[in-house]
């Protein structure tokens, strides 16, 4: 049974069980950019065995494109809390957030110069600083606004098919080399490893605005909304809602998510073929949000069985250290891939890349689960938290707090 009210501890340990959930997720959609140069993945010359081919395809299907999402709607979700939190505070909202923002945007660069060219973390500070301004916006506006942003991935998407064109084999040729000379960067020294890194993101950001970033302007609003009504602390509200709109997230999110897998990895027609490619990207602009509600619905709901939530309970070790934790699965595929490390780049497939995310998560778990045994918060945590309160926040764990209760 579904508890109308559960207690505080527990609904506080909701957020950070997805935020857990979201890590591990992340993980696994971000170890092949580890792993590969970006131009083989983008053209799915990475894949060359039938199982490698099985294992993009259950990714794509069930992680690609989801993740972020969920971060971003987290991220609306914890704007509002900050916004109620300087209110009761009686302070201004602004130099707080703005200070926020500014400490993202410094993990951010360092994370995407240093050691991975798929960071997010600037995107949310850029999309943050704009999202500011429709922080007064009503629900309704908010709503309105949210649908637009997914309409305009839909349009992003196609602009990226169309953009792509056909299969060229002059190109094919021209990208090879690119991938050939980045996999040799990436396993020579850090610095050469950095200086190809800051060319890839040049590549990266010419689709990132395209792709990533009205969906996460979208989720922005949705978070906001659903964070000013305290969704996640209000169940009956939540699951009323959840009930109302499960059956069709779950149609539009297994389908649109289906017919984008069929269309780029079931070989029943021309990927390559930009109306194939606009129709498969289409359908994943709207299927991944909608199957992401089903992930939110679907952890929350397990989260209060009394085995499942047992299960899913180490989770919040994690979601409590996400920018930590999000940060260290970068310095770790950095060492297993990279030249200054164990020089594995461009050797793993999308089956090794999938196998090998448990292990790391699984690694992130024990220790998260340990440093929270002695200290409140990550080491990023408490330094951007300090940052933006301008003051030193608590570290250590009181000694009641030993057990593993949130200090916050």
């Amino acid at each position: 049974m579904l508890s109308p009210n559960p207690p505080a501890s527990q609904r506080l340990d909701a957020l950070d069980i997805l935020r857990g959930f979201a890590l591990f997720g992340i993980l696994v959609v971000n170890l092949p950019f580890f792993a590969q140069p970006i131009y083989r993945i983008f053209t799915g010359t990475h894949i060359v065995t039938w199982y490698d081919q099985a294992a993009a395809a259950l990714v794509a299907l069930l992680f690609e494109a989801k993740f972020y999402v969920l971060f971003a709607w987290l991220f609306g979700y914890g704007l509002a809390t900050q916004l109620a939190r300087a209110s009761s505070d009686q302070v201004a909202p602004g130099p707080r957030f703005a200070r926020r923002l500014v400490g993202l945007l410094l993990f951010g660069v360092l994370h995407a110069t240093l050691l991975f060219v798929g960071d997010i973390l600037v995107s949310y500070v850029i999309l943050g600083a704009l999202f500011w301004l429709l922080r007064e916006w009503t629900d309704r506006g908010l709503l309105r606004f949210a649908a637009v942003m997914l309409g305009v991935a839909v349009l992003g998407r196609l602009v990226l098919a169309f953009a792509q064109g056909t299969s060229d084999p002059a190109a094919t040729v021209q990208l090879d080399a690119l991938a050939a000379e980045a996999q040799r960067n990436y396993l020579g020294t850090f610095a050469m490893a950095a200086e190809q890194r800051v060319n890839d993101l040049v590549v990266f950001y010419l689709f990132t605005p395209f792709f990533n970033w009205p969906t996460i302007l979208a989720m922005f609003a949705l978070g906001l909304v659903a964070g000013r009504h305290g969704l996640l602390r209000d169940s009956v509200r939540f699951w009323g809602l959840a009930r109302r709109a499960l059956p069709w997230a779950a149609l539009v999110g297994l389908g649109g998510n289906l017919l984008y897998v069929v269309l780029f990895y079931g070989g029943f027609a021309n990927a390559a073929d930009p109306l194939v490619s606009a129709l498969a990207l289409s359908a994943e602009a709207i299927g991944a949000p909608a199957l992401t509600f089903c992930y939110v619905c679907g952890i929350l709901w397990l989260a209060q069985q009394p085995t499942w939530g047992r299960l899913l309970a180490p989770l919040r070790f994690t979601g409590r250290m996400s920018l930590t934790n999000y940060l260290a699965q970068a310095i770790i595929c950095s060492f297993l891939f990279n030249g200054w490390g164990l020089g594995l780049y461009g050797q793993p497939g999308p089956l090794a890349c999938l196998l090998l995310a448990p292990l790391i998560y699984s690694l992130q778990l024990g220790l998260s689960a340990l440093w929270l045994r002695y200290f409140r918060v990550g080491p990023d945590e408490w330094l951007l938290r300090s940052w933006t309160y301008l003051r030193w926040q608590p570290w250590r764990v009181r000694p009641q707090l030993a057990a593993g209760q949130s200090g916050d």
